[in-house]
């Protein structure tokens, strides 16, 4: 079938220096926080509407759990607020992000809570809401069925993306997502998108700009050649109505 290499495809000049720098050794994003005075911050210490919002809050992650406790929902408003002091990210937001990982399927206590931290790294960072650094980082790693150990690394390999190329972790957020989906079911390595996407950051100035480019690069390995028979073409049709993309004559 099609060659499923996108640098070589796509043909970027740079790209594969950028695959290499990806994997880099060392996080980029070790150390990185905001020690704020507010470490030891208790529920005490909060105005009583923010810990009535907050608690509402924690219910409503719980929901989304199984087997919830009243120790487990006290252990994690200590796991949040011990993470806002430590980031300097606000408890709501954090809250937030928090849903969207347990929404995301990461729904175990111990996964979402790595999940959650390494969001809040990410989004310190990369200088992002951290529901949008969790947003992405649950989307590529379930786009490529990625285990909550490996968080660290993909969002490692992000954040170097964004200081490779140039974008932010809002503007990723805001457009590569939709892409990696697609990607990783065709079997395209997210080392190779990332590259591809950095690269192109660089030279079109625009991370919609570059989406596109790679989308239509993805479409592109799809297209069919002369020497297909019918098997693999209808997987070709196939691939192609599952994803919506635009067949190439």
């Amino acid at each position: 079938m099609a060659n499923k290499n996108l640098i070589i495809r796509i043909g970027v000049k740079g790209a594969r220096k950028t695959r290499k720098a990806l994997n880099g050794v060392g996080n980029s994003l070790k150390g990185i926080s905001k020690v704020a005075s507010i470490a030891g911050l208790g529920i005490a210490g909060l105005s009583v509407k923010l810990a009535g919002d907050f608690s509402k809050s924690l219910r409503e992650i719980s929901t989304l759990m199984d087997n919830v406790t009243e120790k487990d929902i006290k252990k994690m408003s200590k796991e949040l607020r011990v993470l806002s002091g430590a980031s300097g990210l606000a408890l709501d937001s954090l809250s937030k992000a928090k849903y969207d990982i347990v929404s995301a399927g990461f729904a175990n206590a111990a996964e979402s809570a790595e999940l959650l931290r390494v969001s809040a790294q990410l989004a310190v960072g990369g200088v992002s809401g951290v529901d949008v650094a969790a947003d992405l980082l649950t989307t590529t790693m379930n786009s490529y069925r990625i285990a909550a150990k490996g968080a660290e690394s993909v969002s490692d390999k992000l954040f170097k993306t964004v200081k490779l190329g140039k974008t932010t972790i809002d503007g990723m957020g805001g457009s590569l997502g939709r892409v990696l989906g697609v990607a990783g079911t065709l079997g395209i390595e997210l080392d190779e998108v990332l590259a591809a996407f950095a690269t192109l950051t660089t030279s079109m100035g625009s991370s919609e700009r570059a989406t596109t480019a790679v989308m239509g690069s993805i479409q592109a390995l799809l297209t069919p050649t002369k020497e297909l028979d019918d098997t693999e073409l209808a997987l070709y049709n196939l691939r192609v109505d599952r994803f919506g993309l635009v067949k190439v004559n």
